[in-house]
């Protein structure tokens, strides 16, 4: 087909605006992939200085350290062991999730004992929040207990990490409907800024949280809740009400039966 002149000139034109927005994008891409990589290096550094420096200690006075120092010194060097673990941890169930690996194992899960259980298990990273259960104790929802423990584990997290000592938290469920049940954990904290409450389940996103708490992390916990409760068929709600909310739904288990994979 030929082109006018004028014709021609318009389709070079439209051809390099596809250059320039593909272009802009691959800038953009790049800039995240900095940003990501400078956000993981220096979270990753501060442990690890910690570590080393203090091996080094250890290693050069041990025996002229009064044993209390001593013990303190180790346990410090533990807790920042630690945090390594859970941001490698977070790292890989991230790139899991976005890669779609992520398979559900669903089955009958008894909502209250569940969370009990795992908070039982938590309760030494618990300890500075005061938890309760606020779920029927004959609530039974259709879910991957594994990923169901993952949500939950990070929720729980964000409240150790953002909220006073001694903040109570809880972790609620009701019935919503025939056959769905709410599930919410809810704290008295100081909340999201509103400007920040859309974008916190993005990946590497950090909000600016009101109190100007001093607090560590790569901005993947809320990014993996939504993937894994996405996955469930919900999606992750967040608000402001003297604290912060965050809700999400799961199907009720009455008529179901067994398990199987997604």
């Amino acid at each position: 087909m030929w082109l006018t002149p004028s014709g021609a000139l318009v389709f070079r034109l439209h051809a390099l605006q596809r250059e320039r927005a593909a272009l802009m994008g691959l800038e953009e891409t790049d800039r995240r992939i900095q940003d990501v990589v400078a956000t993981v290096s220096h979270e990753l550094r501060t442990p690890l200085t910690v570590i080393e420096g203090t091996v080094e200690l250890l290693e050069a006075r041990w025996d002229a350290l009064p044993i209390p120092l001593r013990d303190d010194l180790v346990s410090r060097m533990t807790d920042n062991a630690t945090r390594l673990d859970i941001m490698a941890t977070s790292l890989l169930r991230h790139s899991a999730a976005e890669a779609s690996e992520v398979l559900l194992d669903r089955r009958v899960v008894p909502l209250r004992a569940h969370c009990q259980e795992l908070v039982d298990r938590m309760r030494d990273l618990l300890r500075s929040i005061s938890i309760t259960l606020d779920i029927p104790p004959s609530l039974r929802v259709w879910a991957d207990p594994d990923l169901l423990d993952n949500v939950f584990e990070n929720l729980l997290t964000n409240c150790v990490k953002y909220t006073p000592h001694g903040t109570p938290v809880v972790v609620g469920a009701q019935q919503l409907g025939d056959d769905r049940a709410l599930v919410r954990v809810s704290d008295a904290g100081p909340g999201i800024p509103p400007e920040d409450l859309e974008s916190v389940t993005e990946a590497f996103y950090r909000a600016r949280h009101q109190g100007d708490r001093d607090t560590h992390g790569l901005g993947l916990g809320l990014a993996l809740v939504q993937r894994l409760v996405r996955l469930h068929g919900s999606a992750l709600r967040l608000k402001n009400d003297d604290g912060l909310v965050v809700s999400f739904d799961l199907p009720r288990a009455e008529r179901r039966h067994g398990g199987g994979r997604d």
